[in-house]
C-alpha cells in the first residue's frame, strides 16, 4: 500500500489504516534511517486542514485523568461526535516497557466505531508526552474525528509539552493536593487554561479551589482568558456538562489553532536541524580526517580551533 493510499483510508476513517498510520508514524521517528514511506506518510499528513477540536489532559498520577477522559468520551458520543484518544504512558528507564493501561479505564467504548483508542508509549521522552504525539494527532486529525483527547503524564512542573501540542489544556488536580498546586506554581500550573478539581466527594476541596482561583487570577491580564476553575467526581459524572461548556468557551474564545500552529513551525525547525545533520554532520564524522583531528584535540596535540577550519572545508 503506497503512502497516498494509506492516507486515504485515514481519510475514509477505516480503524486499520488509522492504526497502520500511527504504528508508522513511531517506528519510523525511531529508527536511524527514516523510510521514504514515513517522509512521504508524515507530508501527507502535514498538509491536512485543521478541523479537530484537541483536547490535551494533564495532571499528577492519581488525580482521575483517564476516568474523566471516559466521561468526555461518553458525553461526547451522546451528542453523536466521534472522538479519538491517545494515552501517553511512561517507559520503564530499564526495559523501555510501558504498562499502557489507560486503555482498560475505557475499556466500554472499546466496540463502539465512533471511538478510536491508542496509548503511546514515551519511550523516556520528557515533557510529559511521546516524541511522535503531534504526527499521531496529525494522522486522527486527518480521520476527521471531532475530539481528539490527549492524555499527558503529567508528573512535574516542567511537564508542559502537552500545552503546545493541543487547543485547549485541562489541568486535573484532587483535593489534598495544596502542596502540589504551590509548588506547580511556576511550571505547568501557569498554563492550564481549564483548571479541574476531580473528586470533589472528598475533604479539603476549598482549599485547592481557593489557591486556583489566586493562580488564575494572577496569570490573566484584562484582556486574557481567565482559567475557570471546575468542580467535578469523574467517577459518577457530577461536573461534566460543566467542564464541557468551558471547554466550548475556550476554543470560542482562543484564536483559531494558534497554539498547534505555533508548534508546527517548532516542528518544522526541528526537522530542518535533522536534515543538516543528516546532510552534512554525518558525512563528515565518518571521515578519517575528522577522527583523527578529534583523537589529536582530546589528546591535547591540537587545540580545539582547528575544528572550525575543517568544517569551513
Amino acid at each position: 500500500m503506497t503512502p497516498q493510499e494509506l492516507v486515504a483510508n485515514v481519510i475514509a476513517q477505516k480503524p486499520a489504516a488509522i492504526a497502520k498510520a500511527i504504528s508508522l508514524i513511531e517506528r519510523g521517528e525511531h529508527t536511524a534511517e527514516r523510510s521514504d514511506t514515513y517522509d512521504a506518510l508524515f507530508n501527507l499528513l502535514f498538509e491536512a486542514p485543521f478541523c479537530s477540536q484537541v483536547i490535551g489532559i494533564t495532571g499528577p498520577p492519581g488525580a482521575g485523568k483517564s476516568t474523566l477522559v471516559d466521561r468526555i468520551i461518553e458525553h461526547a458520543r451522546a451528542d453523536n461526535k466521534k472522538v479519538a484518544v491517545l494515552a501517553v504512558d511512561p517507559s520503564s528507564p530499564l526495559t523501555g516497557g510501558s504498562i499502557l493501561g489507560d486503555r482498560v479505564r475505557m475499556q466500554r467504548h472499546a466496540l463502539d466505531s465512533g471511538v478510536f483508542i491508542r496509548s503511546l508509549a514515551n519511550r523516556g521522552h520528557l515533557g510529559g508526552l511521546s516524541e511522535t504525539t503531534y504526527q499521531c494527532i496529525r494522522v486522527l486529525e486527518a480521520a476527521q474525528f471531532d475530539f481528539i483527547l490527549v492524555e499527558s503524564i503529567g508528573i512535574g512542573q516542567n511537564e508542559i509539552e502537552i500545552t503546545h501540542m493541543v487547543d485547549t489544556t485541562v489541568l486535573v488536580t484532587i483535593p489534598g493536593m495544596g502542596d502540589y498546586v504551590q509548588a506547580m506554581k511556576a511550571g505547568v500550573m501557569e498554563f492550564g487554561d481549564i483548571l479541574v478539581i476531580n473528586k470533589c466527594d472528598l475533604p479539603g476541596v476549598g482549599q485547592v479551589e481557593k489557591l486556583l482561583n489566586e493562580i488564575a487570577h494572577d496569570r490573566a491580564g484584562p484582556d486574557d482568558w481567565l482559567p475557570p476553575v471546575v468542580k467535578i467526581t469523574a467517577n459518577n459524572g457530577e461536573g461534566i456538562e460543566g467542564l464541557m461548556k468551558n471547554i466550548h468557551a475556550h476554543t470560542r474564545f482562543a484564536p483559531e489553532h494558534q497554539t498547534r500552529r505555533s508548534y508546527e513551525r517548532h516542528l518544522l525547525d526541528a526537522m530542518l536541524q535533522r536534515a543538516i545533520l543528516k546532510r552534512f554532520y554525518q558525512p563528515l564524522v565518518a571521515t578519517n580526517a575528522y577522527q583523527q583531528l578529534a583523537a589529536a584535540i582530546v589528546e591535547r596535540k591540537r587545540p580545539l580551533q582547528d575544528l572550525w577550519s575543517l568544517l569551513l572545508q
